[in-house]
């Protein structure tokens, strides 16, 4: 229930990194910022960072969270000339960066990724997804453990798409969990009770 968005420039905010847009979810403008992750800090030189993407998980082994806040791991997808891949950045408390550090990269440090999603697979393990920058670019899955705090031997990396001639790959997202038919026909019996009550009134 909260808008966050990114931004690759210090113009008109003192950091380059992930924002807290206004307070839940505005919908007028003229909101205020308020940063979260400074994958930055200032740094002048701006256009080496340039997250595209994010998504935010909670570690409960890791005790420190954000104020107010109920995740405590980001990873982010940037494309700045100097960082690059899906960053790994856990909340620490640090006097920098917002109390953020960042930790790794999942996949190849050297490849710009625009877009990235990603869920617990409740077994300690975070399942990422990410589409590479460029034409002809890909899609690609990663699973590595959530409280890592070091790059995994073995991120699974599985190449899931390729985008065809003149086509590119331009974001990723998961889609809504639909419920499993036993759990319709639960509800299905339900209406159909709540049905029959109402009749004999």
């Amino acid at each position: 229930d909260q808008l966050y968005g990114s931004a690759d420039t210090t113009s008109g905010r003192a950091l380059v990194g992930v924002a807290a847009i206004g307070s839940g979810t505005p919908s007028t403008s003229g909101q205020s910022l308020t940063d979260v992750v400074a994958t930055s800090d200032g740094n002048a030189n701006s256009n080496q960072y340039a997250p595209e993407s994010f998504v935010f998980m909670n570690d409960s082994s890791n005790a420190s969270t954000p104020s107010g806040e109920p995740y405590n791991v980001m990873y982010i997808a940037d494309t700045g000339s100097t960082a690059k891949g899906i960053q790994k950045w856990v909340y620490t408390g640090a006097a920098t960066n917002t109390g953020w550090t960042y930790e790794y990269n999942i996949g190849d440090a050297s490849t710009s990724y625009a877009a990235v999603a990603g869920q617990q697979d409740g077994s300690g393990n975070v399942v990422l997804y990410g589409v590479t920058l460029g034409a002809g670019n890909s899609l690609e899955q990663f699973t590595a453990p959530l409280s890592a705090l070091t790059a995994p031997t073995d991120e699974g990396e599985v190449v899931l798409a390729t985008a065809g001639a003149d086509y590119s790959f331009r974001g990723v997202a998961l889609a809504p969990v639909v419920p499993e038919p036993a759990s319709l026909s639960l509800l299905a019996m339900g209406g159909a009770g709540l049905l029959s009550r109402r009749r004999r009134r």
